[in-house]
């Protein structure tokens, strides 16, 4: 090979280097994209249908429950909505009002189950769980309605700070269990915004915008990575 081609099979693969980093890297942000919905699970009776609706939006999903009754609303928009089982065409128990919370599993069985033992009967409730029991998760989720009856600042380290756990750095920014606060990371609507640069502060939006705020403080699922 003669020197001027092996220079240009040298550029040819210097830019095919530049070009598969470039895609590595604006693919990052879109597999940590995640955790900026929630999801409702539970258990019904088997083969029926679980609708829920959204009354502020009218957004509607239904699902099949399995062989085993259980069924799961992955990736709803955070909100409120009312949940509906119905077996050959009849309800199952009692339209139930839920909340969806930020990268939160909200568990309701619907409909009941009744067990009989000997004089004894047990009926489940239909309330949704309080405590996500699908998740290793530590975290806390602050919501619109609580925020417009806290007298805390408009600044989403303001809110973090209200989490069991953390506190005021130092020298600026908030410190999670003790650790430095150029450990943290922050997303908007699944989106990382953290500079990277610094590593302290992130890029934000008018307070107005955020609906719900989620402090994660251990146990993080595998799509934030670290």
């Amino acid at each position: 090979m003669s020197k001027r081609n092996h220079r240009l099979a040298l550029r040819k693969n210097a830019l095919g280097l530049a070009l598969g980093a470039c895609l590595s890297i604006l693919a990052l942000p879109l597999a940590q994209a995640a955790n900026a919905d929630g999801s409702v699970v539970g258990r019904t009776r088997a083969g029926a249908t679980v609708t829920v609706v959204s009354p502020d939006t009218g957004f509607t999903r239904t699902v099949t429950a399995d062989a085993n009754g259980n069924y799961r609303f992955p990736f709803l928009p955070v909100g409120k909505y009312t949940l509906q089982s119905n077996a050959d065409g009849s309800p199952i128990g009692e339209q139930v009002r839920i909340t969806v919370s930020l990268g939160v599993a909200t568990t309701v069985d619907v409909g009941g189950a009744t067990d009989t033992l000997d004089t004894v009967v047990v009926n489940a409730s239909a309330l949704g769980a309080a405590v996500d029991v699908s998740s290793v998760e530590s975290a806390t989720n602050i919501g619109r309605e609580e925020l417009a009856r806290l007298p805390v600042e408009r600044d989403a380290q303001a809110v973090a700070l209200l989490a069991p756990g953390v506190v005021q750095g130092e020298f600026g920014g908030i410190s999670f269990g003790g650790s430095s606060v150029a450990e943290n990371t922050v997303y908007i609507n699944g989106l990382n915004v953290t500079d990277f640069y610094n590593r302290v502060g992130f890029s934000s939006v008018p307070y107005a915008f955020y609906k719900e705020f989620q402090i994660k403080t251990g146990g993080y699922s595998v799509e934030f990575g670290r």
